[in-house]
């Protein structure tokens, strides 16, 4: 899900958004100027709601994902196991996380500390657009005019 500025229900929430301020974010003091309004919109530090938002798998990147493997679980694994964990953690920065998520998932179970700290990196301070739209939204001039006419 996010913002199509030819979906009439999309241009609708916006408008709403802008002519409501339901957080009081202060859209009427630019109500002439994109881009502050975009900054109080896509900026996460600008959103006075504090929400977060659970960003994709996708987004997620090796380096960071084997930095918070536990090693007590980690050395608990039987050799298989480790000698996988191993081959994943050396792929290459940047490498779709797909292919390896089940297999990672079955090794680190639903009660590991590593499997919660990995679902952690997931979370990231949302923008109003975000919360609004739907995640990795960002809104553009072209949108915020959408919503003013």
């Amino acid at each position: 899900m996010s913002f199509d500025k030819t979906n009439a229900a999309d241009v609708a929430a916006l408008k709403a958004e802008l002519d409501i301020d339901p957080l009081a974010m202060g859209y009427a003091t630019f109500i002439d100027q994109s881009h502050p309004t975009l900054n109080l919109l896509n900026n996460p530090a600008e959103n006075l709601g504090g929400e977060n938002i659970n960003r994709p798998t996708e987004e997620l990147d090796i380096p960071g994902i084997a930095a918070v493997i536990d090693p007590t679980e980690y050395g608990a694994l039987t050799a298989y196991d480790k000698a996988w964990v191993q081959m994943f953690i050396t792929r290459e920065a940047g490498v779709a996380l797909a292919p390896y998520q089940a297999k990672f998932l079955a090794i680190f179970n639903n009660v590991s500390v590593t499997r919660i700290a990995v679902l952690a990196l997931r979370v990231k301070l949302a923008s109003r657009s975000e919360i609004l739209f739907g995640v990795n939204t960002v809104l553009d001039e072209y949108d915020l005019a959408a919503a003013r006419v």
